[in-house]
């Protein structure tokens, strides 16, 4: 009977740790993967500045295949939307922000990070969510200068105003 108890214990906890560290789309990469990916996402920036669009997306693509990093994904994003590909961009974009929600949660305080998910909404027509997203993490990091003067110096509307982000905006 005891060990009964101990066993039924062991195992909730086996699947609450399942459960928080490996939901949906919390793949672990290995290192390998990682540089792998990298090598692909500079061969697909590379032939985006030559305006090879339909490589670069293959290339970007395999990229966030192997490894679910928002940049990747923000990369086949951009370039699906300057292919006219509106749907692909949006789930592109889409896949990038829930990337990039997941490495926030695991670094909070990095403020970096918040203005990319701003960015991401911004490119999916979300300015105000954007906006609002900024206004809550200078709450929560008030200290934080990178985000004071991003925020100070308006650079998001900037952003937001820039040919190369209407370009790539749905």
């Amino acid at each position: 009977m005891k060990t009964r108890h101990v066993w039924l214990t062991l195992l909730g906890a086996l699947l609450a740790l399942a459960a928080a560290g490996c939901g949906p789309g919390a793949k672990v990469v290995s290192e390998r993967d990682q540089k792998q990916a990298a090598q692909l996402a500079s061969e697909a920036e590379f032939a985006a500045s030559l305006r090879e669009w339909p490589r670069a997306e293959k290339l970007f693509a395999e990229a966030a295949r192997i490894d679910p990093d928002a940049a990747y994904h923000m990369g086949l994003g951009s370039v699906r939307a300057r292919q006219g590909n509106r749907a692909g961009a949006k789930d592109a974009y889409e896949a990038a922000l829930r990337a990039s929600e997941r490495e926030s949660a695991r670094e909070p305080a990095d403020s970096d990070r918040w203005i990319r998910r701003a960015y991401m909404l911004a490119l999916l027509g979300k300015p105000a969510e954007g906006r609002a997203l900024l206004q809550e993490a200078a709450k929560r990091l008030p200290q934080d200068r990178r985000l004071r003067a991003f925020l100070a110096d308006q650079e998001f509307d900037a952003l937001l105003a820039a040919p190369a982000f209407r370009q790539i905006a749905l």
